[in-house]
């Protein structure tokens, strides 16, 4: 799950930086100065793609799922691949973050699978 999370957030960061050098090879054939092709590739980096934050939203769950997952089986958090990839990427403030989030949306899920009623 953590390759799989990390990829999925790696490939946006590729386009936007392939997008930025484009942005960056067009002004040069403009005649274009530095200072606005700086500019024109910090934002060609900063715009947000489609689909970009749906994606982010299914990497970080992943990641999540992932932490639970060691959580459930007695792993050792410092062996949870998912748990190293948030710290290492976004440092231990967005971890408690991510997962007060995440502790939010699934405290109203039901508790087991649901109950069959047998006439």
């Amino acid at each position: 799950m953590a390759e799989l999370a990390r990829g999925l957030l790696a490939g946006f960061e590729k386009i936007h930086n392939l997008i930025a050098h484009l942005v960056d090879r067009a002004l040069v054939l403009l005649g274009r100065n530095g200072a606005e092709r700086m500019f024109a590739r910090e934002l060609a980096t900063r715009i947000p793609l489609p689909l970009e934050d749906q994606v982010r939203v299914a990497a970080r769950g992943l990641q999540v799922a992932g932490i639970w997952l060691c959580l459930s089986e007695g792993i050792d958090l410092l062996d949870c691949a998912c748990m190293r990839s948030v710290l290492m990427d976004e440092g231990s403030e967005f971890l408690d973050q991510l997962v007060s989030d995440a502790v939010g949306d699934w405290q109203y899920l039901p508790a087991g699978p649901p109950q069959s009623s047998a006439r």
